[in-house]
């Protein structure tokens, strides 16, 4: 996580979210494993919230950048979420390990006000595939070498009034 790609990523992502997301005053990273991003999320963000499913990686989170709130969990259990609002929620490199992606995707609408995923090139069919229900995804690619990576966000906005539209 200390390679040149990884930082050069994690530089990519905060340019992502201050030129098109704007402001952020709170943010949710899911899945933050030991908090390597968490710290770099810290420059786009005062009050950065991290959730994982490994109590280790929570405890290497804490001690890589304490300055975040951590709980561990997941997007259905972890316990901070359910007293906290986010203008953000934020899955960089995650949804590779999630089961049920749409409903994973679902849930993220619900915790912030804009939601960003990244992920790696070979991923991408079958991870696309998942995104394509999303109600106006904006899309960009980077890529360092022969690195390629994905992201993508979305508004909750968009995704609420689209759903009140077909009630």
């Amino acid at each position: 996580m200390d390679s040149d790609a990884e930082r050069f990523r994690f530089q990519k992502t905060n340019e992502l979210i201050r030129t098109y997301i704007g402001h952020v005053d709170a943010l949710l990273e899911i899945g933050c494993g030991e908090g390597h991003q968490t710290s770099r999320l810290g420059e786009v963000s005062a009050n950065v919230f991290a959730i994982d499913i490994s109590n280790r990686a929570i405890i290497r989170a804490r001690q890589r950048y304490p300055r975040a709130t951590y709980d561990v969990g997941g997007v259905f259990s972890a316990p901070l979420l359910s007293s906290h609002s986010f203008d953000l929620g934020a899955a960089c490199e995650v949804l590779y390990y999630i089961r049920e992606i749409p409903k994973f995707l679902a849930r993220m609408e619900q915790l912030g006000r804009f939601c960003l995923v990244t992920y790696v090139s070979v991923h991408h069919d079958r991870l696309a595939a998942a995104l394509a229900n999303i109600v106006n995804p904006h899309f960009v690619d980077f890529e360092y070498h022969e690195t390629r990576w994905h992201a993508a966000w979305w508004s909750t906005a968009e995704t609420s009034a689209a759903d009140a539209g077909h009630t």
